[in-house]
């Protein structure tokens, strides 16, 4: 196979411990109208079936990839891409699935854009199965993307991504030593040098698990804001005070999520300082955290019934 014709693209799907998930995932991309791709599946040191469940697909597009340990998902997705024969590199989670045009529409429309932008991502249906529902995720980049990513993550980017591979030499792999957040800190190092397209429709399903414990999530967004946004500039004061102080806004919300009210009273007082000005919204998401109860969620419904809005 390595000395046939490179594919276009390179899909990368990371997977750990999910046999029950993992056949959805290739079934998804091998059922693509657009065919010429490869998959690189990366078993990371899972412990169940999942690299029984990769080795009985018999398409001769999977190359599958193997971890002796579990060294997380960055390194994961960065053993895929080092593989990457494919002038583009789409990203799969391993418990999400692509809708059939996935690859073709979204190959289309990076063919048809500058090489300024690096890649593009799609609007996604989430699922949320506990609370039953499932919402148009439909993020709008508008104005410069650096200044639009430092405010978080609000791409799919596990699932919804595509880059050029070309990209990944410029800008180097995901920092595997983040034991979470390491798309959020690739995409602010991406954004400095690149601007990215959304096709604006939803190409993918997207299976919300479980929030983990803000414990872990804690580290990875102090050392980015200290790499990133500590000593943004170039969009003013205010708007480096605002993406700050939203950041220890989401870990005081997490922390009241997790019945850890003192962590959560401290960012709370930690954001309100950096930027008193808080949208309503942050304050809703915060309050509920809080109280524990479908505040936020009775808000956002009420605007969807008023403005027609999707998210």
């Amino acid at each position: 196979m390595n000395n046939a014709q490179p594919p276009k693209v390179s899909v990368v799907l990371p997977a750990y411990n999910r046999e029950r998930t993992i056949l959805r995932a290739l079934n998804s991309v091998l059922s693509q109208t657009f065919a010429d791709f490869e998959i690189l599946a990366v078993d990371d040191g899972s412990a169940d079936g999942t690299i029984k469940a990769i080795q009985s697909c018999a398409d001769p597009r999977i190359r599958c990839l193997r971890h002796e340990k579990n060294r997380g998902a960055a390194a994961a997705r960065n053993t895929g891409i080092k593989a990457a024969r494919g002038e583009y590199v789409a990203f799969l989670d391993s418990d999400d699935e692509w809708l059939p045009q996935k690859l073709e529409l979204q190959t289309a429309a990076l063919d048809a854009c500058c090489p300024e932008t690096g890649g593009n991502s799609t609007w996604t249906f989430d699922h949320f199965p506990q609370q039953e529902r499932t919402v148009v995720h439909s993020p709008r980049i508008e104005g410069p993307f650096l200044k639009h990513i430092a405010l978080g993550c609000d791409l799919r980017p596990g699932t919804a991504l595509m880059i050029r591979r070309s990209v990944y030499d410029d800008v180097g792999l995901y920092d595997d030593t983040l034991t979470r957040l390491e798309d959020w800190d690739w995409l602010l190092r991406f954004a400095q040098k690149y601007t990215l397209d959304i096709v604006k429709e939803p190409l993918a399903h997207i299976h919300m698990g479980a929030m983990p414990p803000t414990s872990r999530v804690e580290a990875p967004t102090l050392a980015i804001i200290q790499r990133f946004l500590h000593p943004m500039t170039q969009f003013g004061r205010l708007f480096r005070q605002r993406a700050i102080a939203l950041q220890y806004m989401l870990l005081a919300a997490g922390f009241f999520r997790d019945r850890r009210y003192g962590k959560g009273f401290r960012y709370f007082l930690k954001g309100f300082s950096q930027y008193p000005l808080q949208r309503p919204g942050t304050l809703v998401f915060v309050l509920d955290s809080l109280l524990g109860t479908s505040l936020a969620l009775r808000v956002s419904q009420w605007k969807r019934r008023l403005f027609g809005s999707a998210q």
